[in-house]
């Protein structure tokens, strides 16, 4: 009886594992916010010894945002690729990366991204030593409204007595015309028998007088 015995090589490739989600941010209308993006928590392989496959974050494009909003960051740390998008220059310097809403907006935005994980391991000889996958993925963005100012003017007037003066000069007028805010405007200070008379397509009608306006 001859009993041979052989051993067989088995390697096990590297593979990207999915990222978890990324955790979703809260910010202030028209407020410029760092992304404050915690690469490593995102990573689905969490090992960090070699032999076993160690995956990092390498690569990071910020996509073209149909929902509007802005990217910034220090001189050369985002690159347009031409169509609207970013590249990242140094992924380690992702919370320096400032997004800015869409002017006078609130509400749910996102903020789409491809992010490139490379998984690397040694000792391999069959096959290569690491590879890398692009995911696609998004931030969302809660913006909170933020209650914008007024513009009004007024100026001095000169009116003759026991006659109608009117008050020509002064309007109010909101900053946010998205439809999103209302204004209530209050003339304070009324000589005592004095009255405040509205034109309504050509009917005066007197204004409401709480007591105090």
């Amino acid at each position: 009886t001859v009993q041979l015995v052989e051993t067989i090589r088995v390697e096990i490739a590297p593979v990207v594992d999915e990222l978890k989600d990324i955790p979703p941010m809260t910010i202030r209308e028209d407020t410029a916010t760092h992304l404050n993006l915690n690469l490593a928590s995102l990573i689905g392989d969490t090992s960090l010894l070699p032999s076993k496959g160690v995956e990092t974050v390498t690569a990071i494009h910020f996509l073209a945002n149909p929902n509007g909003g802005s990217l910034s960051g220090p001189t050369g740390l985002l690159v347009s690729d031409g169509a609207g998008g970013y590249t990242l220059t140094d992924v380690s310097r992702i919370n320096e990366v400032v997004y800015t809403p869409p002017f006078n907006k609130h509400g749910d935005f996102t903020i789409p991204l491809d992010i490139t994980v490379t998984d690397t391991t040694i000792g391999l000889t069959l096959t290569p030593n690491s590879v890398s996958s692009t995911i696609t993925t998004s931030i969302g963005v809660t913006v909170e409204r933020v209650t914008d100012f007024a513009v009004l003017h007024a100026s001095d007037l000169l009116g003759a007595e026991d006659s109608d003066i009117k008050l020509t000069g002064l309007t109010a007028e909101l900053f946010d015309r998205d439809g999103s805010e209302a204004m209530t405007v209050s003339l304070n200070g009324v000589p005592a028998g004095a009255v405040i008379l509205i034109d309504r397509g050509g009917s005066l009608v007197q204004a409401a007088n709480n007591g105090s306006s």
